[in-house]
């Protein structure tokens, strides 16, 4: 490990983080800043926390409409879960 640490050390001495930023990179710069970002900017986290003041709206009764908003989340916890077997 002393020697991976040494080589990483000597490779890494003179770099900096303005290297990340090259002409090769941003392509992939900006792919992953637009994962990123579209995820809060698309509106997701607004609409499932307030998921059960929209099931009210459209009819459901306030206990149906809680317990609909838990089964929602009950599923995105599941799905996150599951997807870090997929993943790997």
């Amino acid at each position: 490990m002393k020697v991976t640490y040494e080589e990483l050390k000597l490779i890494t001495q003179s770099l900096t983080h303005l290297e990340c930023f090259k002409k090769k990179d941003i392509k992939r710069i900006f792919t992953i800043l637009f994962a990123f970002f579209m995820q809060p900017m698309s509106g997701v986290t607004f609409i499932s926390s307030y998921s059960t003041h929209y099931f009210q709206h459209t009819g459901w009764s306030t206990q149906c409409s809680y317990q609909l908003s838990c089964g929602g989340q009950a599923l995105s916890v599941t799905g996150v879960i599951t997807s870090w077997f997929i993943i790997d």
